[in-house]
């Protein structure tokens, strides 16, 4: 019943916050707004967020002058879901864009379509691919550079330096979006050879793209994506080697971060200007059988866990260990330049939170879709307790106890078990809903692009075989 009603969910509660060491948020003083949002970017693999293996000095630098919220959620694991929450302030079924065929509505207000109302100048130097302008994210924005499919900052970054030159008489919105962190990772040899040397193990010189990580599983690589006849063995060294060329392509897009920033400062625009770092999604890193998967850790804590770091010109830097969503970044950068935010928006300010205040107990919402079956796929955090629904199987977690994960505890908490069923159908049912608008099959510009990089499912190799699975069991027949 609660997938017919819904599109997956996912909710958080705020433990206590800490408190924001300044007189306050310099709020409407800055005027400019720069996002830099990344894809699938571990927290715990940058160094402000306590990694030791040197990926990120730039990013660094500046979490030592903004705020870092240590457990920011995405509302998805998959970055098309996500970043239309991040430009809308809905939550996923409001929204609607919960598929590859789906658009974003025209209609609805977007965080670049406000601000460009409001007399700002409005551009995106985006990577494509998910953020392609055919899935209607380029709503509100005047300049929108989508060119570069699967692109890293290497690209976006020298476009977004000359459109800021261009533009800093101007108050602007600028969006710098980068697949740099996301398979397959096209970092200089030199930078891939840093944290990876010296492997010789099965997976060296093979592309680390979709095809390749989706059919490993465990402790194995198998022969096609249904998980049938191992042909190599994959042990921790392997998984240390595909983890060291991640980094590598994290530290390469760090220096690019860089490089932004300090145009930013030799425009003489630093302290007009709100910077936020975020990353779309997390990334599966073993934890739960998979790695670096094109589903990126589902709706466990690797696949939602993201940085959000927020610079307010004039405000000291701070730590929260309060857990927020990115849904909350659109009304987060209009109550920081003095707009209301749109009735639409779900999500809340961060701004009394920066301020000291403590924030209230929320629920948060993500969704994915089912590795299996490409179905919805929901859960609700409400801490400790996390559950999860991926085709009509329930878990439930106690995160004080086993915040990786591993235990489902399901049978042994039935009370606990029973509460969060209720609030999943709460929230369900409280949940308001859009239709987005139909693009048919995955869009047919992305879909040769898609399919090269490894996006086995679009092919939907998977959901036929599991459709046939369960026409079989429907018609009576056995589950293979």
């Amino acid at each position: 019943m609660l997938l017919r009603l819904l599109m997956p969910f996912f909710l958080f509660q705020y433990p206590a916050a800490s408190g924001f060491a300044s007189d306050g948020p310099a709020a409407a003083e800055a005027s400019n707004v720069l996002l830099i949002l990344m894809e699938t970017l571990r927290p715990d693999h940058l160094g402000c967020y306590g990694y030791r293996r040197g990926t990120s000095p730039n990013i660094d630098k500046l979490a030592a002058q903004s705020a870092v919220f240590e457990n920011a959620f995405s509302q998805s694991s998959q970055s098309l879901i996500s970043a239309a929450s991040v430009f809308t302030g809905l939550y996923p079924p409001s929204h609607g864009v919960i598929r590859a065929d789906r658009r974003l509505d025209p209609s609805l207000p977007t965080l670049a379509g406000e601000l460009k109302r409001r007399g700002y100048t409005t551009a995106a130097f985006t990577s494509g691919f998910f953020l392609n302008r055919g899935f209607g994210l380029n709503s509100g924005f005047e300049a929108y550079d989508d060119s570069t499919d699967f692109g890293t900052l290497a690209d976006a970054v020298p476009n977004a330096v000359g459109w800021l030159r261009r533009n800093k008489k101007n108050k602007f919105f600028l969006l710098v979006h980068g697949y740099d962190a996301h398979a397959p990772y096209r970092a200089p040899k030199e930078l891939l050879d840093k944290f990876g040397a010296g492997y010789a193990g099965p997976l060296a010189g093979l592309p680390l793209d979709y095809n390749l990580a989706d059919r490993i599983w465990r402790d194995g690589l198998y022969a096609d994506f249904r998980l049938k006849r191992k042909v190599a063995p994959v042990n921790k060294r392997d998984v240390d080697y595909i983890i060291s060329q991640y980094d590598a392509a994290v530290l390469y897009a760090d220096g690019r971060i860089g490089e932004l920033l300090e145009e930013l400062a030799a425009l003489g625009l630093k302290d007009r200007t709100l910077v936020l770092f975020m990353s779309s999604a997390g990334e599966a890193l073993m934890e739960h059988g998979t790695v670096i998967s094109s589903f990126h850790g589902g709706l466990y804590e690797e696949g939602l866990h993201v940085p959000l770091l927020i610079h307010v010109p004039g405000a000291a830097a701070s730590r929260f260990g309060a857990a927020v969503q990115l849904v909350d970044v659109m009304p987060t950068v209009f109550d920081l330049l003095g707009f209301p935010a749109p009735a639409t928006a779900e999500g809340v300010s961060l701004r009394p939170a920066l301020e000291g205040r403590e924030p209230p107990e929320r629920t948060v919402y993500a969704q994915t879709l089912s590795l299996r079956t490409g179905l919805p796929y929901i859960g609700i955090r409400k801490y400790p307790w996390k559950l999860l629904l991926e085709d009509g199987n329930y878990e439930l977690f106690d995160l004080a106890v086993d915040p990786a994960e591993q235990k489902n505890a399901a049978s042994e908490k039935p009370v606990e078990f029973e509460f969060m069923k209720a609030e999943l159908d709460r929230m369900v049912k409280g949940m308001p809903r859009r239709t987005a608008v139909s693009g048919g099959r995955p869009l047919a510009a992305e879909a040769a692009r898609m399919k090269a990089l490894g996006y086995w499912w679009l092919d939907r190799p998977r959901v036929r075989y599991w459709s046939e699975r369960r026409r079989g069991k429907e018609e009576g027949g056995a589950w293979k």
